[in-house]
């Protein structure tokens, strides 16, 4: 009887035994890790600063899916990606830089697509509202520095040079002109009282102190933005859903809060 007792007691302690080991407390057994969560890299053109937060925090809602933005000049991202930078999706201020991204197989070819339209606006410190209400006033003593984006590597740069020139007011003010990093550097220079005036897009261009005065579109090329997918990319799926997502009814309705435009019919 005694004998029945400790084989039965030692069975239990020895099935007890084994189910905490099952648990992992053996050394060398180990729980499987769990998946990584997934983070989309994204390089944003600085127009997308206050507009892109909100389509982000709506598509994370949505889908899970982690998406980090950084924000600078459209040129800049696109030689970083020619060199191997480690992003996922490249939202461009201008198609042209996605393009040739595409002819040199950085950028897969069947994920550009065009997903806005930027206006491009002139603002104006608020002391001096008064005083310039168009192009043309720039070239007035009062203004001492134009802030623009560097028109070599940002499109919203580009087209405010192209607007001051078919205005006939470029020769008359380069003098006065100071090149930001990217549209949102250039606004800085305003915000600062560092320039007293500047030419940048219209989505950013909602901060306190200045005046936001309409440029005639007809002055420069359509700012038409584009977006593609890095072709070396480990996260295609998600950066494949988080694009449709941007160009299709939530992510328009969201980007027109901040003025962008659909991107033309073709």
């Amino acid at each position: 009887m005694n004998q029945t007792v400790w084989t039965t007691s030692r069975a239990i302690q020895i099935v007890g035994a084994a189910l905490v080991c099952v648990g992992g407390c053996r050394e060398g057994v180990h729980a499987p890790a769990k998946p990584k969560s997934i983070v989309l890299r994204v390089a944003a053109a600085s127009d997308l600063r206050a507009a892109l937060p909100v389509v982000i925090e709506a598509f994370q809602a949505e889908s899970g899916i982690k998406v980090e933005p950084t924000y600078g000049a459209s040129g800049q991202f696109a030689e970083q990606i020619k060199q191997g930078a480690p992003f996922d999706l490249f939202l461009s201020a201008d198609r042209s830089y996605v393009d040739n991204l595409v002819e040199s197989n950085r950028v897969r070819k069947d994920s550009a697509r065009e997903y806005a339209t930027g206006p491009l606006v002139l603002v104006v410190r608020e002391e001096l509202a008064a005083e310039i209400k168009t192009l043309d006033d720039l070239t007035k003593p009062i203004v001492r520095k134009i802030a623009i984006a560097n028109p070599r590597v940002a499109p919203y740069g580009r087209a405010a040079k192209q607007a001051l020139t078919r205005a006939k007011v470029w020769d008359r003010v380069v003098d006065k002109i100071v090149e930001g990093e990217s549209v949102r550097h250039a606004l800085q220079f305003v915000e600062s009282a560092n320039a007293d005036a500047a030419i940048v897009a219209l989505a950013i261009a909602d901060v306190p102190r200045v005046r936001i005065i309409s440029i005639d579109p007809s002055l420069h090329a359509p700012i038409v933005q584009s977006l593609g997918i890095v072709a070396d990319s480990k996260n295609l799926a998600e950066a494949e859903s988080f694009a449709k997502f941007l160009v299709g009814r939530e992510g328009r309705d969201r980007l027109a809060r901040f003025g962008f435009k659909p991107p033309p019919d073709r």
